[in-house]
C-alpha cells in the first residue's frame, strides 16, 4: 500500500527534471513525506522514494521522447498525461 501510495502522488504532483531523488527540491520532498505521514504509511520511505523517481522519470523521458524530445521541444512540453502536473 504505502508504494502503491508514494507512486500516485510522486506521479502527480513532482516534476521529474533532476537527476536522481536527492537532487528532487526539498519542498517536494516535504510534501510527498507530509503526505505519506498523514495517510500512518511509513517504512522503508527513502529506499522506496528512490526507486519510484527513477522509474517515474524513465517513463516521462520515453515518453518526452515519444512526442518529438528535443527536436520540437515546444510539442513535446505541450503534452503530458491527463493524471501528471
Amino acid at each position: 500500500m504505502f508504494s502503491r501510495e508514494a507512486d500516485l502522488y510522486m506521479w502527480q504532483t513532482i516534476p521529474f527534471d533532476k537527476i536522481g531523488w536527492d537532487n528532487v527540491l526539498p519542498s517536494h520532498k516535504d510534501a510527498i513525506m507530509n503526505h505519506l505521514w498523514a495517510k500512518n504509511l511509513t517504512g522503508g520511505i527513502r529506499s522506496v522514494l528512490m526507486k519510484r523517481y527513477s522509474d517515474h522519470k524513465y517513463e516521462a523521458k520515453k515518453l518526452f521522447k515519444s512526442m518529438g524530445g528535443y527536436e520540437d521541444i515546444e510539442r513535446a512540453r505541450a503534452y503530458h498525461p491527463a493524471d501528471m502536473l
